[in-house]
């Protein structure tokens, strides 16, 4: 039930005088520590209601409870008639303005920036809030309002946040510490202006304050110790009961008498032992338009103050892309030692070195066999190839009457002789690559020429050139398995950053207040991750499409498949790491090697032991990665099952 029918007054405090009624209430943030111990106050509408007590007494929890930020243990609060939180309520929503303690600002926005959010949460039209703005400015001495807020002095941070309070006219207001580290003489004007409000437009105020002093002007005040009402009433009174000059030494005695007063109370209301069923927010507003329209505008000035860091979680891939496509190129340039036994220009040895693509490797010619040798055991050299001095009869005698060689001498003397150096495995395997694809080449084109058939000269073992199962090249190495990989990698860690970078930025707004703000504005917390969701799948896709454009347009990666399929999958992937991100990074302090060395990003699956692979199926990346190489070379996603 939302409205109090079962809360019974006496004639001479009917219901319609408070704005807050609060009873019996028991709160503690950890048992069995009460921050508040069966505290009861009630607060006229249309008066300024000042709470005072020294630190930790409990005045922020209170008016917490009041704006419906937390919810009482045990005990009824009321604010207008209805439970905050419920249906029914307007708290937190539309009819509170709160000012925590906190500045609860944000450092990138500047004055006219955080009004206008503010202004935008509350429904405003632009007109409203020009002149909201100018009276708040004249008021407040505000200074100029496109000063961003983190260039402000504290005071001038503490007067923004008010403003940020009082920029809509709600009807109740609840100030936290508002007039610390304000001049005397703006502290002055700051409650005249709230008692002007309550004059004119029956604003309720609820203030909490260390100047004692000040809260003379209040209507009504209240001394909080421990969690406990030490003392309540007007000013007068409790100045005049307790034979006082000061309400400093109102708190000194009753701080002394240390005895709760709940004397305003025992005949004032009682709440029937028919409990009222509590009503959370229930979605209520969970997505209003305005709301919405505030976050987006917070998420724009995010960017426009975050610019360079946005360019770079856009080419940052790209650059990694272009720098590991510059780093993976097949081998050139090879460095490689030739003995020539026979150097006649028409011989088939010297036919076999022109073979040898001057592009991939870098020919040194030695008379000796031991000074090549000593040459790729220097480093010089990655290996040394050895013709004989009768190279050519022996292999012309080999090709043209192979079943006739039965000379071992012969066989030995057609022989390519290697020394390896294995220093740099990958460069060498790629060399011997093309000493074979070059001799093939070689052999074949004798065979013609003698009038032999060439497949008889060639490897037996044929790759099959199918579209379906695409031929292993060195060329293609990179886009064929390396550039898949990179891709998602990219995609994953960029991603991660900005997860991070979200669970941060929700982590200061906790601490430091706005979120908290923004609640009692009635601003949700699943608006608040809609948002920003919504914002990252917007850089997401940006990315993806960068990254696609870069790779297969302009770097001419050849991909079979349908470039859509490729730009999907990147972007579901770092749609699943801005969740699979979120989860992981807070229980695990790095996983990053760990994925790039077990994903099959580097190198295959199938190296590791059968119970790896299969639980390495479950990392998102790893999945990803062989539909990326499958669209890429096949053209299609499908696997073998």
């Amino acid at each position: 039930m939302d409205i109090i029918d079962n809360v019974q007054f006496n004639n001479s405090s009917p219901m319609g005088e408070y704005a807050v009624i609060v009873n019996n209430i028991y709160f503690g943030y950890r048992e069995p520590h009460k921050v508040l111990n069966d505290f009861s106050v009630q607060i006229a509408k249309g008066q300024i209601f000042a709470l005072l007590g020294s630190n930790g007494s409990g005045k922020t929890t209170l008016l917490k409870l009041i704006c419906g930020r937390l919810g009482p243990h045990s005990g009824h609060i009321y604010v207008y008639g209805c439970r905050p939180g419920s249906k029914k309520s307007e708290i937190p929503g539309s009819a509170v303005g709160y000012m925590p303690q906190e500045l609860a600002l944000y450092d990138n926005f500047t004055i006219q920036q955080t009004l206008t959010y503010y202004a935008m949460i509350y429904g405003m039209s632009g007109q409203a809030l020009s002149a909201r703005t100018v009276e708040l400015s004249l008021m407040l001495r505000l200074p100029e309002l496109d000063k961003r807020v983190d260039r402000l002095s504290g005071g001038q941070r503490r007067l923004v946040s008010l403003s940020a309070a009082l920029i809509y006219s709600p009807k109740l207001l609840i100030l936290d510490e508002p007039t610390v580290g304000v001049d005397p003489l703006l502290r002055h004007q700051i409650w005249m202006y709230l008692q002007q409000l309550c004059r004119e437009n029956a604003t309720t105020v609820i203030i909490s304050t260390h100047y004692m002093e000040e809260a003379k002007n209040a209507g009504a005040v209240c001394f909080i110790r421990n969690g406990r009402r030490v003392a309540y009433g007007s000013p007068e009174k409790l100045l005049a009961l307790h034979l006082c000059h000061t309400l400093e030494e109102v708190y000194y005695n009753s701080c002394i008498q240390s005895k709760p007063d709940n004397s305003v109370f025992p005949n004032e209301f009682v709440i029937n032992n028919h409990k009222a069923k509590d009503q959370v927010l229930d979605g209520k507003g969970v997505f209003a338009w305005n709301h919405m329209k505030a976050l987006v505008f917070r998420d724009i000035i995010d960017i426009r103050t975050k610019a360079l860091g946005v360019l770079l979680y856009f080419l940052v891939p790209v650059i990694t892309i272009f720098l590991i496509h510059m780093t993976f190129q097949e081998p050139r340039n090879i460095a490689i030692a030739i003995v020539n036994g026979d150097s006649q220009s028409a011989s088939l040895s010297t036919q076999f070195i022109d073979q040898l693509d001057s592009q991939l490797f870098v020919k040194t010619y030695y008379e000796a066999n031991g000074t090549a040798y000593e040459s790729v055991v220097s480093g010089q050299n990655v290996l040394s190839i050895v013709l004989d001095q009768d190279f050519d009869d022996s292999i012309r005698q080999l090709m043209v009457r192979p079943l006739w060689v039965t000379d071992n001498q012969v066989m030995d003397s057609a022989t390519i002789k290697l020394y390896i150096e294995m220093t740099n495995p990958i460069v060498t395997q790629f060399a011997i690559y093309y000493l074979i694809r070059a001799y093939q080449t070689f052999a074949m084109n004798y065979s013609s020429f003698i009038g032999h058939n060439p497949g008889a000269y060639s490897s037996p073992i044929n790759v099959i050139d199918d579209k379906a199962l695409p031929v292993l090249d060195p060329n293609t190495i990179f886009s064929g398995y390396i550039l898949p990989g990179t891709i998602l990698i990219m995609n994953q860690v960029t991603t991660m950053i900005f997860t991070m970078a979200f669970v941060f930025s929700f982590y200061y707004e906790r601490l430091y207040g706005t979120f908290d703000r923004n609640f009692v504005a009635g601003v949700t917390p699943l608006a608040i991750l809609t948002t920003r969701s919504a914002v990252g799948m917007v850089y997401i896709v940006i990315q993806a499409l960068f990254m696609a454009g870069a790779t297969f347009y302009v770097f001419g990666y050849p991909c079979d498949g349908r470039l859509f399929d490729c730009v999907l999958l990147i972007v579901l992937n770092g749609v699943q790491y801005m969740c699979f991100g979120t989860t992981i990074a807070i229980i695990l302090n790095s996983r990053s090697a760990c994925v790039l060395l077990c994903s099959g990003m580097l190198w295959p699956l199938e190296s590791l032991p059968p119970l790896m692979q299969w639980g390495l199926q479950f990392i998102p990346i790893t999945s990803a990665t062989t539909t990326m190489n499958l669209i890429l070379a096949k053209g299609n996603m499908q696997m073998a099952t």
